[in-house]
């Protein structure tokens, strides 16, 4: 979606021509076992259902192994949109050593109840909330340097979650930016902002 929807090589290309990002690794892999599949970006109840230890374990090592890399949290960040949105706040508060950026484009930040990943169960509804787990993440977001970016549309269903997490990220003292746009839960209103996601990860992240 991001390479043809998004744009995401030229948007990129077009920044550091400018002057206005550094080269970066982009990393896109896919998050489910088909386009129409949900799997949430999060460890399921089933067997080999582990997405968010593949992401935060096996897709980092990879990369690491096979790119010139700076295989440190401080050289990282993680985003995405909409269900993507929710992973990167979920994985990077399961895992803040991993990476420093974290992005939500019109995410959402309570675990959505699919039966086929969590079973219902409200201990791991709970634990992949991160409305819920902030307030025990907040210490280790703030030593590891952390910066969540992040806005909503609104138009979005989703934006009363956004100003609920923005207000407990400034309640613990977490850096952030959360903002709102004019707009819905679609490609347009993602598009005009990708820019500012990509360079506001550059002027962040550590760089050789």
């Amino acid at each position: 979606g991001w390479g043809n929807q998004g744009h995401a090589g030229l948007i990129l290309d077009n920044l550091i021509a400018a002057k206005k990002a550094k080269p970066m690794i982009i990393v896109m892999p896919m998050g489910s076992t088909g386009i129409f599949t949900d799997k949430e970006w999060a460890n399921g109840i089933h067997e080999h259902e582990g997405w968010e230890t593949f992401f935060a374990r096996d897709v980092v090592n990879a990369v690491d192994r096979q790119f010139r890399t700076i295989p440190r949290g401080a050289a990282r960040a993680l985003g995405g949109l909409s269900e993507g949105g929710y992973a990167s706040f979920n994985i990077g508060l399961h895992h803040p050593a991993e990476f420093r950026v974290l992005e939500s484009w019109s995410g959402y930040e309570k675990a959505d109840d699919v039966k086929s990943i969590f079973g219902g169960r409200q201990e791991r509804l709970a634990y992949n909330s991160p409305l819920e787990t902030l307030p025990r993440a907040a210490k280790a977001l703030r030593r590891e340097g952390a910066y969540l970016w992040f806005y909503t549309g609104d138009k979005d269903s989703l934006r009363k979650q956004n100003y609920a997490f923005a207000a407990e990220l400034t309640k613990l003292h977490v850096p952030h930016r959360f903002f709102v746009v004019s707009g819905g839960h679609n490609w347009a209103l993602w598009r005009s902002t990708s820019w500012q996601a990509v360079s506001v990860a550059s002027a962040r992240l550590a760089h050789g």
